[in-house]
């Protein structure tokens, strides 16, 4: 579970989790209830199914193109699936990524078929808005812009003739376009309505809200495609530690105490039928807690050729160790922590060498 989400259940093996955000969200609009006011939270409701019904469909987009889904975050700006990228072409983005975009499409067609037939009333008024709001959700993702689904659409097309690195630079330019045409359709659109001034200023905050999102999303993009580039070739042998102790599930915590304060070494591995586990010994122990496999969190196994901001990836959107195996026989374990100064020394070390070369 991630930091600040509280799991809600889980579906074809994919954990849903809410961030607290929204949560928060959910609270201010039940205490309205007070005050008569059940529409907003009805609509927040059931926006966010929506929202999941949305994710959902990359998530098992995701899983039939044999890509990893670890989880589903519904937040305050809406949700995101979280899959492992590392292993994800070009066709397989591409599916993933317009999957979202169709079903919110299809979601507000629905509603809007609904909306032709249902009798006039409050339920009438909740379809309309649902109508309205998932063909905005579907249109504006589909914008050839990052982060929304429409700029790994545009990427995965530009890798028909261009290397990843290539097309996410030139995707990128295309959000920033994509920005400044939004920023000027949203001057003109305030210029030239009859609003007041204080609807005006709302709406200028949402606009301003919508362009440092997209912005943000399309550095970060960039971001990501440099690192890549300078850390190709870069592998997770100069992170592996020995610093770890094998045990099974049937050990006690006290039985670990011990072996911990002979060894000074403080994180256990044990051997599943796939995979590995670490022992979180600051795990939230239930009354009677007394075993290893109680405190047990499955972590990624990586191979020691594994690229070094991959691994670096996997281990900070899980627990924050990997176990790494060769020929599916542990050899050591790497950290987050590890792989972050592996791929900073190394980046500061391309980037001097540059240096003197230029």
């Amino acid at each position: 579970m991630g930091q600040g989400t509280v799991k809600l259940g889980s579906i074809y093996g994919i954990d849903i989790e809410l961030h607290w955000s929204l949560l928060l969200l959910l609270l201010i609009t039940t205490l309205l209830l007070a005050g008569g006011a059940p529409l907003p939270f009805l609509i927040i409701v059931l926006l966010f199914i929506c929202v999941f019904l949305h994710e959902l469909a990359h998530s098992v987009t995701s899983m039939k193109n044999g890509i990893k889904v670890r989880e589903i975050v519904l937040n305050l700006i809406g949700g995101a699936s979280i899959i492992d990228e590392t292993k994800m072409g070009p066709a397989e983005e591409f599916n993933i990524s317009i999957v979202g975009p169709i079903t919110s499409l299809l979601l507000g067609g629905i509603f809007g078929v609904f909306v032709i037939f249902a009798p006039q009333g409050f339920p009438t008024l909740i379809l309309q808005l649902l109508f309205e709001l998932n063909m905005l959700l579907g249109v504006s993702n589909i914008l050839p812009a990052f982060p929304m689904d429409g700029g790994r659409v545009m990427r995965s097309y530009l890798q028909k003739t261009r290397s990843r690195f290539d097309a996410t630079m030139a995707t990128v330019r295309i959000s920033e376009y994509t920005i400044g045409l939004l920023v000027i359709g949203a001057f003109a659109y305030l210029l030239l309505t009859s609003y007041s001034f204080v609807y005006k200023e709302i709406d200028f905050f949402i606009f301003a809200f919508v362009a440092f999102f997209l912005y943000g999303g399309a550095q970060s993009e960039k971001q990501m495609a440099l690192l890549r580039r300078d850390t190709s070739g870069l592998n997770i042998s100069g992170a592996v530690s020995r610093n770890y102790l094998m045990t099974s599930s049937s050990a006690t915590v006290e039985e670990l105490y011990e072996r911990m304060q002979k060894s000074k070494k403080h994180i256990f591995v044990i051997a599943l039928p796939e995979g590995y586990a670490i022992v979180d010994l600051f795990r939230r122990r239930s009354e009677g807690t007394e075993h290893a496999g109680e405190l047990a969190i499955k972590v990624e196994t990586l191979g020691p050729e594994t690229n070094a901001l991959d691994a670096l990836v996997k281990t900070e959107s899980g627990a924050g160790v990997a176990v790494v195996a060769r020929k599916a026989k542990p050899i050591g374990i790497t950290t987050s922590q590890q792989l972050q100064a592996l791929v900073y020394l190394h980046v500061m070390k391309k980037k001097k060498e540059k240096g003197l070369k230029g």
